[in-house]
This record gives structure tokens, sequence and C-alpha cells, in this order.
């Protein structure tokens, strides 16, 4: 037995039973990592109606190790889950949704990295399935990308561009001491944005991203088809993804925080505009200004140079503004 886990796994959940039952499943089927001490698996109950605490007792019978909590008071699904970072004794925290499923052979996997890397954070790559969990939207979410390690996690998201989503919890693992001092309560409430803290505080250390999926997504639409779950990625993920890097500008140049609200109204605005352009390019193209990159001619279309342009007003963020209008651009036609 270790002293203090390696990973705290906190699964919230209310109301699915069914769900849950699948996922702890996937989870238990390897039980190695709990029986030693090297994982904690602890289920929250949000005061369900259904099933769940008769479940949870069953499998605490079989399973001894496994912890739980049958919540008096009922949360809000995002205090639900912020309330899993400060749970447990894991020196990592992976907060796992209720209906996904771990993939076999994908807790060992992060297991090692942990004892070798110790990143900030870990990002999974994923499946995505129908609600019945029998139809593949797709076997990997995060095609033609290898697994390594980046500087941070906003550099991560400078690659991956809006497809990616730190909202989707299941996919993010966190080293517990980063995020003592995150403050979610801001973002309470906004479901694209909540995690947005998560971002910031693990903006400057390593992210290891495993390019082989880790676990299976739920899609709770199962008529759902592979282009249109494309689309919904396209319209939620980028206006989180425009809100997150705005505010881990504002945190990198050491700039006053813009107030929250505004950053949701416009962004919702932007989010909801005509963007034609590709949006791994425009993601691309705002990292380099993170990093203060001054490589020659960098190529750039102008659709996505005139979304940047729009961006930066829209946030007033001068002097951001007068480096992007300084870089050496080569614009290339749309």
């Amino acid at each position: 037995m270790t002293d203090q886990p390696m990973l705290t796994i906190f699964v919230p959940t209310y109301n699915r039973a069914s769900e849950l039952q699948q996922c702890l499943t996937s989870f238990l089927l390897e039980p190695e990592p709990f029986k030693d001490g090297r994982c904690e698996l602890i289920v929250s109950n949000n005061v369900s109606t259904d099933h769940t605490r008769l479940l949870m007792e069953q499998t605490q019978a079989a399973y001894p190790f496994l912890k739980t909590i049958d919540r008096q008071d009922h949360l809000d699904a995002e205090s639900h889950i912020v309330q899993g970072y400060g749970t447990g004794t894991g020196r990592y925290v992976w907060v796992f949704g209720d209906d996904d499923v771990v993939l076999p052979g994908a807790l060992m996997k992060i297991l090692e990295q942990i004892a070798e890397r110790e990143p900030g954070s870990f990002f999974l790559n994923r499946s995505v399935k129908d609600a019945n969990m029998v139809q593949f939207y797709t076997p990997s979410l995060f095609q033609n990308m290898e697994t390594k390690e980046y500087p941070g996690m906003i550099s991560f998201l400078g690659e991956v561009g809006y497809a990616c989503s730190i909202s989707f919890i299941s996919s993010v693992i966190v080293r517990r001491d980063l995020i003592q001092n995150a403050d979610f309560t801001p973002w309470i409430g906004y479901w694209d944005q909540f995690t947005l803290p998560l971002t910031e505080n693990l903006s400057d250390d390593p992210l290891y991203f495993f390019s082989e999926p880790m676990l299976i997504q739920r899609q709770g639409n199962q008529q759902t088809t592979a282009d249109e779950l494309t689309q919904l990625f396209e319209r939620s993920h980028y206006a989180m993804l425009l809100t997150g890097l705005c505010k881990s500008l504002t945190h990198l140049l050491n700039k006053e925080r813009i107030d929250r609200q505004f950053i949701l109204d416009n962004t919702i605005l932007m989010a909801a505009g005509e963007h034609t352009h590709d949006k791994r390019s425009l993601v691309t193209h705002l990292a380099v200004i993170i990093k203060n990159g001054h490589e020659e001619n960098t190529p750039i279309n102008l659709a996505d140079k005139q979304v940047i342009e729009r961006f930066l007003a829209v946030f007033n963020l001068p002097a951001l503004t007068n480096h992007f209008n300084n870089h050496p651009w080569q614009l290339q036609s749309p």
C-alpha cells in the first residue's frame, strides 16, 4: 500500500444509475490499482431519486475500496464537479462523468505516465458513441495527432483548435496542488466556461496528451450524425475557446481582469456570427501571439486576420492589438 494515492477518480452522479453502473464497471475490471492504493475511486451521489444509492451500496459491498459520498443537499452540476477537485487525497485528480466509460488498459497507462513525468495536467483523447454505447460517432476525436508533452495548456489549445474543450471533464486530469487556489465561483452557472480556472492555473505547467483514446464519451442524442456532432463541437467549443483564450491572454500579459459578463456576451455574439474560416488556423495564430513569436512571414488567412482583429477590438486589448499589427504576417487568400 502507498501512503498517498497517485490518482483520485471522482465520479459525481445524479439520477443516472444505469449509466453509473457501466461507468464503475469499466474501472472495476482492473481493480489492482485500487487495491494496492495507487488510486482511489470516489462516487458522490447528488441526492438521486432513482436506485443510485442501492447501486452504490451493492458495489461497495463487492469492492470495499470504493468510497462513497451520499449528499444531503442537492448541488448544481458545476458545483458538484468543482467539489471533486477538492475531494480525496490523490496527487492527481480525475473528475469523471458518470455516463462515460474508461477503456481497458487506460488507467495503467495513465499511472505509468504520472510516475514517469508528473506533468501539470493530462488531456485524454476519446471515442464518441451514441446514447446506447453501440454506434461510434468517431473512434478517435483527435485524429492525426501524436502523443506528446506540451509546455502548457495554452500551447495545447493552440494546436488542437476548436475541437478541444476542457469543459469535457472526463478528458482532463490535473495535479491537485496546482489548482488549490483556483477560484471557480464566478463561473458557476456557465457550463462551457466554468472550468476556465483550470486553464489559468495550468497555463505554465506541462500538459501530456494521450493520442490513443482512453475513454468513451456517451453522446446523448443517438440520432445525431457524425457531421452534426462536428457542428455541435464547432458551435459550443469555439465560443468557449475564445472566452478561454481571452482570459488566458489577460492572465499571461498581467492585465487587469476583464468583466466576466462582458466576455460572455461578446463571445456569444462572435460565436453566433458567420465563421467560414478554419478554426484550427485561427487558434494557431492566436497561439503565436501568446508566445510572442516573431517568425518572419508567418502565413495567415485574410479571413482569419479579420476575425482576430475583431476579437482584439471586442475585448479591448490594446497591447496585444499593437503586437498583432506589428507582426510580419504573410497574407494568403481565403
